[in-house]
């Protein structure tokens, strides 16, 4: 067994770090343009998705360990 380095794509997911920020970021973008290209669609007009604007002030910080009001909430 060898060391292949950092983690770069797990289950169509891609992975890219910022070490420098302390971030990583998770990708589906390949897998996303398979499925299109599967079922004939990679020419179809996209649309946004935005977030609630106030979302960020109802996501739950991970702490490790769940409370009941937190899973409730999922």
């Amino acid at each position: 067994m060898k060391d292949l380095g950092p983690c770069k794509l797990f289950l169509s997911v891609q992975i890219t770090r910022d070490w420098a920020k302390r971030k990583i970021h998770l990708n589906q973008a390949a897998y996303i343009n398979k499925v299109l290209q599967t079922f004939g669609m990679e020419k179809a007009a996209t649309k946004s998705t935005l977030m609630e604007p106030n979302a960020l002030k109802v996501l739950v910080k991970n702490t490790g360990q769940a409370t009941p009001k937190d899973i409730r909430l999922y």
